[in-house]
């Protein structure tokens, strides 16, 4: 429904910024979102960000805005800030489980290289790309090492454990321990193979869950705002030609434009979106059939 007397508002973050106002005025009286603010303050210092976030809010916010996030903004709408702690605990306890059980491999292999007596440079490898490095590499949570290079797994694979300088007494001690070591290896493949995808993702996730779940309180707030100062954003006017476009067999509005218009230039037209080119469809249709002049320009 279009309000009556309704105003066009122009002012993206105008209207942002109205709305964050008010989500931040409600801050100890909203237990929920008093939490969630904090806990995203939190995680913005211990990344060693700035810990103020009215940029970050409104930065993001711009995404209500953006054509391509309405359908994605439309399913978060009935989600609480309660559903989201839930799920972010969820997460949490799935990634904190995935790291732990790859520390614990990583820790068992290096206490049996140490308790033998094992140098990482006498591994295959040496001490910067051995087996005895990876292991380390699991107990510090270095994701982007949790998968073992090619050389690792050809190494595990074709039994080539120790290095060419390794002395007797270093591969004698490898060959008592080797089995033990190749076992931790592959139980932390096994483990990865399930297991990494989702905790990839699941990581993702949990580093944007405040900004969606603050995105989702400030859509609900601004419809708010809009509703209390009958304002229409340029931005909502498409998506109301498009539902006008599905739900009549000749709408009225192209009726109108196509009595008054014969031809149409679209200047700039990388920049028209796929949900705009819809709506200019029908009008340009219509125009060449009747052997009219169209033309489009823009950037390749």
């Amino acid at each position: 429904q279009v309000p009556f007397n309704f105003m066009v508002e122009m002012e993206s973050d105008l209207l942002l910024q109205t709305a964050i106002e008010r989500l931040l005025a409600k801050v100890g009286s909203d237990e929920p979102l008093t939490r969630t603010l904090i806990d995203f303050i939190l995680q913005k210092v211990d990344t060693e960000k700035n810990w103020r976030i009215e940029q970050d809010l409104l930065d993001f916010s711009r995404d209500l805005m953006k054509e391509q996030s309405a359908g994605f903004i439309k399913k978060l709408k009935p989600l609480q800030l309660e559903d989201f702690e839930k799920i972010r605990t969820k997460i949490y306890k799935f990634i904190l489980d995935f790291e732990t059980k790859l520390q614990k491999i990583g820790q068992q292999a290096l206490d049996i290289l140490s308790s033998n007596g094992i140098n990482h440079s006498d591994l295959s490898g040496g001490a910067n790309a051995g087996l005895g490095k990876y292991f380390l590499y699991l107990t510090t949570v270095t994701t982007d090492k949790f998968r073992p290079s090619p050389t690792h797994l050809k190494n595990v694979d074709q039994e080539k454990w120790y290095a060419d300088k390794a002395t007797p007494e270093a591969r004698h001690s490898i060959e008592q321990c080797k089995a033990e070591l190749k076992n931790l290896f592959y139980t932390a493949q096994k483990i990865i193979e399930l297991e990494l995808s989702t905790y990839t993702v699941f990581s993702a996730l949990y580093k944007n869950s405040y900004g969606i779940s603050l995105l989702n309180e400030l859509d609900k707030l601004c419809e708010e705002i809009k509703r209390e100062n009958s304002l229409l954003h340029i931005s909502e006017f498409n998506k109301k030609i498009s539902n006008i476009v599905l739900n009549e067999p000749v709408p009225f509005i192209y009726e109108r434009i196509g009595e008054k218009y014969k031809n149409y230039l679209i200047d700039e037209f990388q920049d028209t979106s796929v949900l705009q080119w819809q709506n200019f469809i029908p009008l340009l249709e219509n125009s060449l059939s009747v052997n009219e002049f169209t033309m489009l320009v823009g950037d390749g």
